[in-house]
């Protein structure tokens, strides 16, 4: 017995290949695929082949010693198990990965890594998002789809792919229509443009993946939620309308501007001392009316996560104007103002 599928034939592991080879109906054109085939005494036979298409047409014969082939059986594969599974490029910097089953309406998705398994509901044309973790580099990603009927769960062909690295895919997917804004260690934000308006874009960074659409202008922006150390890449990428990896753009995290300091408390003309504090250890410039005080570095407080200047001043008449100044090499931020209020005398009791 052999059977063809396209541009193989499956054959016996055992005889098979001989069998095939000396018949009236071998093919060179054709790859010979050695599998399981059990003939019973009744006549029945099971081939054992890898899973196929729904619609994908076979033909069967058998062959005897002498070479002599029977007439044809032709028959189409049903659609009784999920097709293949299709998976788009997954790379080590997303947390989602996109795919297609052929007429999967409905059906579930599984993949496996070696240690974790996730799953997806494919949508009525078959495509599917599959929510996974933090994936690496070279791992194996191992997919396939099943569907109940009939109280029987009929699962579809498996296929392995592997996670891709974004940074060795750059070269191909760069796309100079994909902008992005400039990124600092203090934003809580990432924006930028790209030409195609009303269209998704999805953007990772600090091992999360956030995904929006650009407006009518072709801008989007997104929050972040936390801020991101400085050198560490910013990814924004584009796809087709079902997944596919169209275009890509990385920034890296620059320093940025301190964020803005805090005076500490009010401030009346009995003050003799003045905190503020910032989220960075920098050079912080308190002005408390005309006088000017710097500090080049301040005191860590760990439970505050903060740094705290402490600074010593002269009186300073009610109505003067109070602030401080935090500069790094990126540039200066300023604290709100606060004036000096007077603090009256107490009038002496006779």
């Amino acid at each position: 017995i052999f059977a063809i599928m396209g541009y193989n034939v499956y054959v016996s592991k055992t005889l098979g290949p001989s069998y095939y080879t000396k018949c009236k109906k071998y093919n060179k054109d054709l790859v010979i695929k050695k599998v399981n085939i059990t003939i019973k005494d009744n006549g029945a036979y099971t081939i054992t082949i890898p899973n196929q298409y729904a619609g994908t047409g076979f033909k069967v014969f058998s062959v005897d010693k002498l070479g002599r082939v029977s007439c044809a059986r032709s028959k189409k594969i049903t659609k009784a198990a999920p097709n293949r599974v299709t998976l788009y490029q997954a790379t080590n910097i997303e947390r989602y990965v996109y795919g297609h089953v052929p007429d999967g309406n409905k059906c579930t998705v599984v993949l496996k890594t070696e240690d974790k398994t996730y799953k997806a509901v494919a949508d009525e044309e078959g495509y599917f998002t599959a929510s996974v973790g933090i994936l690496t580099a070279g791992t194996d990603i191992t997919v396939h789809a099943y569907k109940r009927s009939g109280g029987i769960s009929k699962k579809g062909y498996a296929r392995t792919y592997t996670v891709e690295d974004a940074n060795e895919l750059y070269t191909d997917l760069r796309d100079v229509q994909i902008h992005i804004d400039r990124v600092t260690n203090k934003d809580k934000q990432i924006s930028g443009k790209c030409t195609e308006t009303d269209s998704k874009i999805y953007i990772c960074a600090g091992n999360r993946e956030y995904v929006t659409t650009t407006d009518e202008d072709g801008k989007y922006s997104v929050g972040i939620k936390a801020r991101l150390s400085i050198g560490s890449p910013v990814y924004v990428l584009s796809r087709s309308t079902r997944g596919g990896i169209k275009g890509m753009r990385i920034f890296k995290v620059v320093l940025g501007p301190p964020i803005k300091p805090v005076v500490v408390g009010s401030i009346n003309t009995n003050t003799r001392y003045i905190k503020v504090y910032t989220k960075e250890n920098c050079e912080v410039t308190l002005k408390a009316g005309a006088q000017k005080y710097v500090k080049t570095s301040g005191v860590y407080n760990s439970s505050k996560n903060r740094y705290y200047y402490t600074f010593r001043i002269t009186p300073v008449k009610a109505g003067a104007k109070v602030f401080a100044y935090a500069r790094n090499d990126a540039g200066r931020t300023a604290s709100k103002k606060k004036q000096v209020k007077k603090i009256k005398k107490a009038k002496n009791k006779k």
